[in-house]
């Protein structure tokens, strides 16, 4: 029973205190209250003096912050769900301000345009901002964190909301870090238990046991893994358009065809053109002889995702002693697997 409860409580292992709903949101835990919509987005948050209610746009993306005791917060987003500017309304002075224009490169996290000046962003491999400078190159804030985001420096030294992976984290209160919350569109995730506190919308596979609690974060592992959107775990995209072919596969009875790449969508079902469950009618043209070149993230998003009621169905061996990544010739899908 403790085994099946930590695959349904996100907080019931650390703290038997955690309270959750029916659809396994955490509702309450250390002093903190949050009420669920029907689509199981925070709408209203509580702690002590500190109190919010959150507005969503119609696709689920976080719009308006209104702070009982304190400005609200209007959030501008491009297309990829990215803070492009922020806005805060105080109802005391009847005065709107621009707290924040973020500037990205390839998807990071760059810079910013702040009251006190430019800001420029130097992140590590998993796009955590950690060193913040000036106009001038000099040094405003540097952070290092714990693996789960979690800061080990002084929690607010700047006041910057772009934390772990270059999501916003709400600093709610200016005492502890305790009821800081990282906004990953989804879902919110907690830096200091390192869970969600809502259940995984996907699902876990069988495959993978890590995947079995629907509260965990990139299967435990984040120093390596991120999590764009709250849903899924992801190998951070390289700056590059194409990731480098490391592996085969080769599906036997099949020939090779051109396939562009995309990444791959959050859904553990069978691929089309694979012949899989619910066989897809495949990548347009059969392309006859032509050169193949499919790239996803690993061998493990495709066990994952895709389980072997397709492509085993024809048969799937793997080579990786004979392979030359520079040739895709015959019957074969590459992987990038990190």
């Amino acid at each position: 029973m403790r085994w099946f409860r930590i695959l349904r409580e996100p907080l019931s292992f650390l703290n038997e205190s955690g309270t959750s709903d029916a659809a396994g949101n955490l509702t309450g835990y250390t002093g903190a209250i949050y009420e669920y919509g029907t689509f199981n987005d925070i709408w209203h948050y509580k702690n002590g003096t500190e109190e919010a209610i959150y507005l969503y746009t119609a696709s689920g993306e976080r719009l308006w912050e209104f702070n009982l005791n304190g400005k609200n917060r209007w959030t501008l987003r491009d297309l990829g769900g990215k803070v492009l500017r922020e806005y805060s309304y105080d109802r005391g002075t009847f005065v709107w301000t621009v707290e924040r224009d973020y500037i990205y490169r390839n998807g990071r996290l760059l810079a910013a345009e702040t009251p006190q000046g430019i800001r420029h962003f130097s992140g590590d491999h998993l796009g955590t901002p950690r060193l913040v400078t000036n106009a001038f190159g000099t040094q405003v804030a540097y952070h290092v964190y714990y693996p789960f985001g979690e800061e080990a420096t002084f929690f607010n030294q700047d006041g910057e909301r772009m934390k772990l992976t270059g999501h916003e984290r709400d600093l709610h209160s200016t005492a502890g870090p305790g009821d800081d919350l990282d906004y990953m569109h989804a879902r919110f995730h907690s830096p200091v238990t390192g869970r969600f506190l809502s259940a995984d919308p996907i699902g876990g596979s069988p495959w993978l046991g890590q995947s079995w609690n629907r509260y965990s974060y990139v299967l435990g592992n984040p120093l390596k893994y991120t999590d764009p959107f709250g849903l899924h775990e992801e190998v951070r995209e390289r700056d590059q358009e194409m990731a480098t072919v490391s592996e085969i596969i080769t599906v036997v009875g099949e020939a090779p065809r051109s396939v562009p790449w995309t990444p791959l969508p959050p859904m553990r079902s069978s691929p089309g053109g694979w012949g899989g469950c619910g066989a897809g009618s495949g990548n347009a043209g059969s392309g006859q002889g032509a050169q193949q070149n499919i790239v996803v993230v690993s061998i493990r998003e495709i066990l994952n995702r895709y389980p072997p009621c397709g492509p085993a169905a024809k048969g799937v061996t793997l080579d990786l002693s004979t392979i030359n990544p520079s040739s895709h010739t015959g019957g074969a899908y590459g992987w990038n697997l990190e």
